[in-house]
């Protein structure tokens, strides 16, 4: 598991330790007090650390990823393409049969209004960061034939304990719970799809469990405007903020992805948005009471 830490890798982690069936090892820069953990970074080769890697591996989930939106350079692509590289030729050294990439749906570029997504949508990445995925679901791609199954997991919008302090379900529930103003742009047009952690633990060790391959989009169902959002967060978290609204409609957008793929797959059975948000938001719902 590389990403181990993050907010799907934790997440992930945690559901194979549950199941009793998988002996999980981590991958991550820094240290930790995890059992089985391995200190390295991707973006080098695995052969110069091998003797802190594990001999054999059934299956790798790489959740790894420099995930910066903003940067502009092409160190996102170098780093996240050199990651994928290392990490595939690994799997060929210790004959690992199964691999999920958790991707990404900036492959696709930026959502504007009105446009659906599907699987086989034109790929035309709008940043370094969905450049750099892209890539990676091309370097596993190569390897393919050494693979019993490659699963290319395009990820939407993901919530759970532990998510970043910038997302903006994170900002709206600090700002009820310090009873700052808060503006909401386009708080109706705006639509978002969310995915629980938790959803996307489930379909990963279900891929594996079941041997599934191909690219998948996954992202939830329900797309929920911002208006949607803070009265969720608003019912979640106890406290009294200024509200105003207002409308940019050049900032507008509306993400539709569909996961087609994964209903047929009979893997569509997602957590209830209001149980999501309060994960991403029981710290916070603590320290307002």
């Amino acid at each position: 598991m590389t990403g181990g830490r993050g907010l799907c890798g934790r997440a992930i982690v945690e559901a194979a330790k549950r199941s009793g069936q998988w002996e999980v090892f981590t991958v991550a820069r820094s240290y930790s007090l995890e059992e089985r953990h391995v200190v390295h970074d991707l973006r080098q080769p695995i052969a110069r650390n091998r003797d802190s890697f594990p001999d054999s591996v059934d299956a790798i989930i790489h959740a790894a990823a420099q995930v910066d939106q903003t940067d502009d350079t092409f160190d996102v692509v170098e780093a996240n393409t050199r990651a994928a590289y290392h990490l595939a030729e690994f799997a060929a050294d210790v004959n690992c049969r199964q691999l999920v990439h958790l991707s990404s749906v900036a492959v696709f570029g930026a959502p504007t209004l009105g446009e659906v997504v599907v699987e086989d949508s034109p790929e035309r990445p709008r940043t370094p960061y969905g450049l750099s995925k892209l890539l990676a679901e091309r370097v596993f791609e190569s390897w393919l034939a050494d693979y019993d199954s490659l699963l290319q997991l395009r990820l939407g919008y993901i919530v759970g304990e532990g998510m970043g302090e910038s997302t903006l379900i994170r900002r709206l529930a600090r700002a009820r719970v310090a009873g700052e103003r808060v503006q909401l742009v386009n708080p109706e047009d705006t639509r978002i799809q969310f995915l629980d952690a938790d959803d996307v633990a489930a379909i990963c060790l279900a891929a594996l469990d079941r041997c599934l391959s191909g690219t998948m989009i996954a992202a939830g169902r329900e797309r929920h405007s911002i208006e949607d959002i803070w009265r969720m967060i608003a019912g979640a978290i106890a406290g009294q903020s200024e509200v105003t609204r207002a409308n940019a409609p050049e900032l507008a957008y509306d993400t539709h992805y569909q996961t087609m793929a994964l209903e047929r797959a009979g893997l569509g059975q997602f957590t209830p948005f209001s149980a999501t948000i309060g994960k991403a938001v029981a710290d916070l719902r603590l320290q307002a009471a």
